[in-house]
């Protein structure tokens, strides 16, 4: 018997009614359960084994946000992510939204060859060679890596960023990043438009079953205590729809 079916009582002559479907809220948690015992519906790791276990933040149509104060290395750990992902073979994507590839990629040499000094333009002029040996060395991994990496729009990066989501969702990638989300609008537009935002690439992401980091920063100046003591999260920059759908 399919373990989405169900037997009733005998009739009165002795008669066993047909197995009637479960409801669909029923089955539908069933099948759930059973994706999570098989592992087909789990969290997607982040490179740290411990920030894993603690959030479990990478689950299928997952919205996540990553938030630290501007100059705490947020891009470079997303670079670290997207080195872990692309070694793992875990499909994932980043859109840059300050600077440019060339930029973020310059950075990833450091990153893999442990070396901070080959992120400094004026430790690489009076060291000529470090630097392009280092490129010649890890070549490989960063056209794997800069396959993943994208540019951000000249112009409507709202709009942009919403269908770059969805095509990525479509080319089936399990984790899609935007870095920084507080980029995708100028600032007097952006409490209008976050609302609007996260709920269309949220049922993009659900449907899809991709999970999307967003990285930000706190509010200029930081809220009142007052504020963070009713709602921890409201010093995230940008509106509530953040706090409220992520």
């Amino acid at each position: 018997q399919s373990p989405y079916t169900r037997t009733c009582a005998p009739t009165q002559q002795g008669e066993a009614k047909l197995p009637a479907p479960m409801p669909h809220a029923l089955q539908s948690v069933y099948e759930r359960f059973e994706a999570m015992e098989s592992g087909e519906y789990s969290a997607s790791p982040w490179p740290w084994g411990y920030l894993t276990r603690l959030t479990n933040a990478f689950m299928p149509g997952s919205i996540t946000m990553l938030c630290a104060a501007p100059g705490t290395c947020k891009s470079f750990a997303v670079l670290q992510c997207l080195l872990y992902w692309t070694q793992s073979d875990i499909p994932a994507s980043v859109i840059e939204m300050e600077d440019d590839e060339t930029f973020h990629l310059s950075r990833l040499v450091a990153q893999l060859a442990g070396d901070s000094r080959l992120a400094d333009p004026t430790w690489l002029s009076d060291n000529p060679g470090a630097g392009t040996s280092a490129v010649e060395q890890y070549a490989d991994t960063i056209e794997q890596v800069g396959d993943r990496v994208y540019a951000q729009p000249e112009s409507d990066r709202a709009g942009f960023l919403s269908k770059w989501i969805e095509s990525r969702c479509e080319a089936g990638d399990r984790i899609i990043v935007v870095d920084p989300i507080t980029a995708k609008d100028d600032e007097d537009a952006v409490y209008k438009s976050d609302k609007r935002f996260v709920r269309s690439v949220e049922r993009i992401i659900r449907r899809s079953g991709s999970s999307l980091l967003l990285v930000t920063h706190p509010v200029k100046g930081g809220r009142k205590s007052q504020d963070l003591k009713q709602d921890p999260l409201a010093d995230f920059s940008g509106g509530a729809a953040w706090t409220r759908h992520t």
